[in-house]
């Protein structure tokens, strides 16, 4: 049987849409995932105003980051999502990362936009794009920009996919409808090796149950959307919690869901990830 390879416990929330006086993280974790849509919903549209701009760059230095450095992780990873004009501006990744490093805590808190990272031997892929047009981060309904580098095992993306009522939802102005993009979920079938694990957001109502893709005799990915607000934008869902393990020689995950809703726990599940196939003497991982 192989011994244990990377261990993470990782913490996922989206959408908070910059109230962050709600967000309770029950217990330590080595990595809060937050997968877009972070900005106040009154300054979101920073593009169009030089004092927007201003305002948005006091929010981040004044309370979005502090509010990072307060949880009880070991890193932050965040992506950007529709909502986060700010984060299209040409400027903004070197100013942030130059913030960062100001504050001397680049090692703590990591920006991903298109990019990667390590942690405790897990790689970390942040995407931004939805299919939204006249929105910040449209993907341009094109499946490339959903594809991560290959050896990414787990996969930040803002939009959630076309699939098994991750995106389905109900809203008052159009009633029952799946919102999920079938770009991500075209690049998903397409992909020769599938993450571990996708972390997402976007459609505040759709299902929060892990699902799986793909197959187990190939590769596989667990799916989460992990917004935590309903369609109204009222404090929803919990923060996930994930027991991610990865096999030393990559051929299997295992991953232990905590997940609530309105403050009324589910139970736990456990799932077997196979990401190739393994032999029957590694399948007790």
């Amino acid at each position: 049987m192989n011994t244990f390879g990377p261990q993470l416990k990782i913490v996922a929330i989206s959408d908070t849409h910059g109230i962050l006086q709600y967000i309770t993280l029950k217990e330590h974790a080595d990595v809060l995932v937050i997968a877009g849509d972070f900005s106040p919903l009154k300054l979101q549209s920073a593009v169009s105003s030089k004092e927007k701009h201003g305002t948005m760059k006091e929010w981040i230095r004044n309370a979005f980051i502090p509010w990072m450095l307060e949880q009880p992780v070991e890193h932050v990873v965040f992506i950007p999502g529709n909502h986060d004009w700010v984060t299209e501006q040409p400027w903004f990744t070197d100013w942030f990362n130059g913030l960062l490093e100001e504050m001397n805590i680049s090692d703590r808190i990591h920006y991903l936009c298109n990019s990667s990272i390590e942690i405790g031997g897990v790689t970390f892929w942040g995407c931004p794009y939805s299919d939204l047009p006249n929105w910040a981060w449209y993907s341009k309904e094109d499946i490339h920009s959903y594809v991560p580098p290959t050896g990414t095992d787990v996969m930040i993306v803002h939009a959630a996919p076309k699939y098994d009522k991750l995106g389905l939802t109900y809203t008052s102005w159009s009633g029952i409808a799946d919102y999920g993009s079938i770009y991500l979920t075209s690049a998903l079938c397409n992909m020769e090796e599938l993450p571990k694990l996708l972390i997402c957001g976007h459609i505040h109502g759709g299902c929060h149950q892990p699902t799986m893709y793909g197959s187990p005799e190939t590769s596989e990915c667990m799916l989460l959307n992990v917004s935590v607000k309903d369609e109204e934008y009222n404090e929803a869902y919990d923060p996930t919690y994930i027991d991610l393990t990865i096999a030393p020689d990559n051929t299997a995950a295992s991953a232990y869901i905590q997940k609530s809703y309105q403050g009324n726990m589910h139970d736990c599940e456990l799932h077997l990830i196979h990401c190739k196939p393994i032999s029957h003497e590694e399948e007790n991982i």
